[in-house]
């Protein structure tokens, strides 16, 4: 039971830090998951929790979802999403931690350095990252890193960043979540840590809510951010140490 709390208070931490910075609630929760349940069990389980989130977040923003200038997206991640739960069930559990651990640093780096990616004109580019956020959905529930980084490529406005990757979250979601199913990694364990989850999950995202006219954005965010650059080393050299 001890352990059903545990997880509970890091999902409520995981959407808690969504709600006010906009990022991070699998790159916060996922590292905390893996202690407790092991990589193959915190994968599915985010999964399901970051369906749920999405789920309340398109009916907020249901007017402004479009799928049109997501769809190479789509179809390249879904694709690649077989190959990474794949990953999950095939490599040893502490390569693929070390890699999560490089991804969560290199992507806290573009962050913190506002480090410009170059213009992309060409939208068939969107198959290579589509395809690069499936693998990491596949395999750890953080697709996230790739597509910001294709958003900025394409200087997406901030109304059409929230719209195409909320559309594109809630898509490559559900069908990552079909995978899982499919390969059984949606045990009992993983429902029932989902379902005793939810109440946390909405917490966090009404405290998030309300908090976010108290505290300061920007000096959150980067709080957050040194955070998960600490979480990320310690996971990619966790062979070391």
């Amino acid at each position: 039971m001890e352990d059903f709390l545990l997880i509970g208070l890091i999902i409520f931490a995981g959407t808690f830090v969504n709600s006010v910075a906009g990022f991070g609630m699998a790159l916060v929760a996922m590292p905390f998951l893996v202690s407790i349940l092991g990589l193959r069990s915190a994968v599915p389980l985010m999964a399901l929790v970051g369906f749920s989130v999405l789920f309340f977040l398109s009916i907020r923003f249901r007017r402004t979802l479009s799928f049109k200038m997501v769809w190479r997206l789509l179809v390249s991640s879904l694709v690649a999403i077989p190959f990474g739960v794949q990953i999950l069930a095939k490599v040893p559990e502490t390569i693929t931690l070390t890699f999560l651990g490089v991804v969560i640093v290199l992507y806290v780096v573009y962050r913190i350095f506002k480090l410009p990616m170059p213009a992309l004109s060409n939208p068939n580019w969107a198959f290579l990252f589509g395809a690069m956020g499936g693998l990491l959905s596949g395999a750890y529930s953080t697709s996230g890193p790739p597509l910001v980084a294709y958003a900025d490529a394409r200087r997406w406005s901030p109304d059409e960043f929230r719209s195409n990757l909320s559309a594109y979250f809630l898509s490559n979601t559900i069908f990552t979540i079909i995978v899982h199913y499919f390969s059984g990694n949606l045990t009992d364990l993983v429902i029932r840590s989902w379902l005793l989850a939810l109440p946390f999950m909405a917490a966090g995202l009404a405290a998030g809510y309300y908090m976010d006219r108290f505290i300061n954005r920007d000096r959150f965010s980067k709080i957050v951010l040194a955070l998960l650059f600490i979480i990320g080393g310690r996971m990619a050299f966790s062979w070391i140490f």
